[in-house]
């Protein structure tokens, strides 16, 4: 793999570009945003964790819709040097799961 110039999790920075990683997904779950609104309000989240407090207590979190329709997906991701979480929008994290083992090229 070293001709693919793969970058491990532990020398990844912000804002890089046009490298090579590989990994596996270890978790797969929401991203909580900001919206044009505000924060979303505590009771608004201690609601929301009520309705879905079987969900939450088996692991099996949704993804955050937004306004506009899109999807966020997050996911903890991880190599032999570290863990990092990666966020991925619309349909690009629908097909990813616990265990996947993924390369991605010129990220």
């Amino acid at each position: 793999m070293t001709s693919l110039n793969v970058v491990p999790i532990k020398d990844m920075r912000p804002q890089m570009r046009g490298f090579n990683c590989e990994f596996i997904v270890l978790h797969k779950g929401e991203y909580k945003v900001r919206n044009a609104v505000g924060r979303r309000s505590l009771k608004h989240i201690a609601l929301e964790i009520q309705e879905n407090a079987e969900e939450y207590l088996a692991g099996k979190h949704p993804p955050n819709h937004l306004r506009n329709g899109d999807t966020i997906w997050m996911f903890t991701i991880a190599d032999i040097t570290g863990s990092v979480r990666m966020l991925l929008w619309n349909n690009d994290g629908v097909l990813l799961r616990p265990g996947d083992i993924c390369r991605i090229y010129n990220a």
